[in-house]
């Protein structure tokens, strides 16, 4: 095991019982929270990344470097989100940026969606390739018929 790894690690033996109890509580509540969120926007778009650390920066402090590359997306796991990492063009000094649409959980069908029309409207290539973008899949001319949401999950957190 690292010893980055095992630093993180053994933190959690600090730890009560009732503390963690705490925070599990406080977790559902958050969830709560970001339902009700999600019931009145479509997508949330946040920056992939503050900063782009160097090697030697995430060398010299490994905790601290991705603590801050996680700085707007951590909390997407906890609060079981979906969320796609998205290419935005690249900084006048060179490194690339990005953005993260978060959705609900099970509308990564969606969040593909909105990500690929994002990434055709700033253009560039195929991830780090020379190759361009493929052209958008052709839609349907049918109408839909169906009164759903398109953010309306198959099933709901609590079944899973």
């Amino acid at each position: 095991m690292l010893p980055v790894i095992r630093e993180i690690l053994s933190r959690g033996s600090t730890l009560s019982a009732t503390r963690a109890f705490a925070g599990l509580h406080e977790l559902a509540r958050c969830r709560r929270a970001t339902d009700e969120i999600f019931a009145s926007i479509d997508v949330l778009a946040v920056p992939s990344m503050p900063s782009v650390p160097t090697l030697a920066e995430v060398a010299a402090q490994p905790i601290a470097a991705n603590a801050r590359l996680g700085r707007y997306t951590n909390f997407v796991n906890l609060l079981d989100l979906a969320a796609l990492a998205v290419p935005n063009g690249f900084r006048a000094d060179g490194p690339s940026t990005g953005i993260t649409l978060i959705g609900p959980w099970g509308h990564d069908g969606r969040l593909a969606a909105l990500g690929a029309a994002f990434h055709r409207a700033v253009g560039g290539t195929l991830g780090a390739t020379p190759w361009q973008l493929p052209p958008p899949p052709r839609t349907s001319a049918r109408p839909t018929t169906s009164t759903r949401s398109p953010w309306s999950a198959p099933t709901s957190r609590a079944s899973r």
